[in-house]
């Protein structure tokens, strides 16, 4: 049956004096037609009437459905848009590799026929109900079909996506919230759709913040939270740091930093950051010498380099913080571009270096580096001067040229 033909009047609803009776009738109903009972809460929202209620995978699996457009199609003329499916695979690895401790959002989903609602009068705007599931009960899933194909799969790509339930059984039993829209106007779900995805981005920092699923993310927090240098200094939120801010960095600049540290890329895409972390981070013990040998280098350079050493000196949240905008202004190491070079170079050392003692020469000689913008080594890489004025040039060929500069001061081998 095609979803998009399919008319829907409020008949189905029948309301009663009390919730026991609405309960009764509904289980009556299921008796005769062999169905189950659910129970729910319907409002209304936008004029229409809702449902909120939760389902079980094996319900999902069995009842909802999608109509998702094929790929070089119209998608106005299907009920949902063409299915990503490495999105929907994501969606999948997440599910069966986090089984004690995931979260998956509420489905909206609309409904390709009558169905049985029995509800309670009442004043409030919240209505106890309860909803008859008949074995020939068909929804139609108007936003979150990636989750739904995450969790059922589909044989519709050249990859088969096998479904979280076929490879982890063990989540049968578990359930999902449902909103459930009575409507089948086609333009209206698609605007439902839109309306459904009317949200911000969260930003880069502060998922980094709070995804500590990631063994990557760990090691930041951790280093963020111990560091005197980074500990209330850090910016776990904003996307930018005004000129005032008596924060040093933002956490995703840090994050940078850590990339470029372990990496040797500070603008190593995700996927690959989750790839190569998740094996050098595996264990606990490989995040904790990770954490240790940051810090290590963090607060050596704190203790000597200028002007980390005169930050790490000024209280937090105090006006003697206030001079940390003029140093930001003053030097290049304050910066997110100086963090990539110095964990650049961290990198290096530590990936060719096994020795501690030549190590911790080799971070001596980068704290007493001259760290002015004004100095000559950075001028025609990261520092242009135009008019006067000092700007930094943070395209990656400028950096990389900044780094050879820093290689060539601290004598690093040209094979590194």
């Amino acid at each position: 049956m095609n979803p998009t033909t399919i008319t829907l009047t409020n008949e189905y609803i029948s309301i009663h004096d009390s919730p026991e009776a609405a309960r009764g009738a509904a289980y009556e109903e299921a008796v005769n037609t062999g169905g189950r009972v659910l129970p729910a809460v319907m409002f209304t929202q936008g004029g229409r009437v809702n449902l909120s209620l939760a389902m079980t995978y094996a319900d999902v699996q069995s009842l909802v459905h999608r109509a998702s457009a094929p790929r070089d199609s119209d998608p106005r003329g299907h009920m949902n848009r063409p299915l990503m499916p490495d999105h929907a695979r994501n969606i999948e690895n997440y599910l069966v590799d986090n089984p004690q401790s995931y979260i998956l959002p509420a489905l909206t989903l609309t409904v390709a026929g009558d169905l049985a609602v029995y509800a309670a009068k009442s004043p409030s705007p919240l209505r106890a109900a309860w909803v008859v599931l008949r074995p020939d009960t068909r929804f139609w899933v108007t936003d979150g079909q990636h989750r739904l194909v995450a969790l059922t799969g589909s044989p519709d790509f050249k990859t088969k996506l096998v479904g979280a339930l076929q490879r982890r059984p063990d989540l049968g039993s578990d359930a999902v919230a449902v909103h459930l829209v009575f409507e089948q106007n086609l333009d209206r779900i698609h605007q439902d759709f839109a309306d459904a995805a009317q949200t911000k981005q969260i930003p880069a920092s502060m998922l980094a913040a709070y995804n500590q699923r990631e063994p990557f993310n760990r090691v930041l927090a951790q280093i963020v939270r111990d560091c005197p240098l980074f500990a209330d200094r850090v910016d776990m939120v904003s996307k930018t740091l005004s000129k005032k801010s008596q924060r040093i960095f933002l956490l995703n600049q840090v994050r940078g930093f850590l990339k470029e540290l372990i990496l040797g890329d500070y603008a190593a895409a995700e996927d690959t950051v989750a790839r190569v972390t998740g094996e050098q981070l595996r264990t606990k013990e490989q995040q904790d010498e990770a954490t240790r040998r940051v810090s290590k280098l963090v607060n050596t350079l704190a203790d000597r380099m200028t002007p980390w050493n005169e930050v790490v000196a000024l209280d937090p949240g105090t006006p003697a913080a206030n001079k940390i905008p003029p140093l930001r202004e003053k030097y290049l190491n304050m910066t997110a571009t100086g963090l990539n070079i110095i964990g650049r170079i961290g990198h290096l050392v530590f990936t060719n270096v096994a020795d501690a003692g030549k190590q911790a020469e080799y971070v001596e000689e980068l704290a007493k580096l001259n760290w002015l913008k004004k100095n000559p080594d950075w001028r025609g890489n990261v520092i242009l001067e135009a008019d006067g004025n000092l700007k930094l040039n943070t395209i990656r060929a400028a950096v990389s040229g900044a780094i050879a500069k820093v290689r060539d001061r601290l004598g690093l081998p040209a094979d590194w």
